[in-house]
């Protein structure tokens, strides 16, 4: 299991916690109906970016794991898939 490379308490987190809702959100409308996954995963990311200051534990970085599988974007997938997905494996 990894941490975070971003401390919690980082005001640098906030922002990149930001970037990602604002990624997740735009990948769930645009992909949502063919990778429904992307969802479910914009409601967890939409959940970490509501609390910066707290950690992400390790239920959900497992789940966060599980909705991307392992952080790894489908072969045809969009650069915001990408940047998500990397975004997210660093948190």
């Amino acid at each position: 299991m990894h941490e975070c490379q971003i401390p919690a308490a980082s005001p640098d987190r906030a922002t990149e916690l930001a970037r990602l809702r604002q990624l997740a959100r735009k990948v769930a409308l645009v992909h949502g109906p063919s990778h429904p996954r992307m969802q479910e995963l914009a409601g967890v990311v939409c959940t970490i970016a509501d609390q910066p200051a707290q950690p992400v534990d390790a239920a959900t970085r497992e789940r966060l794991a599980a909705l991307t599988d392992r952080f790894q974007p489908w072969p045809e997938a969009c650069g915001s898939v990408r940047a998500l997905f990397t975004g997210l494996s660093k948190c």
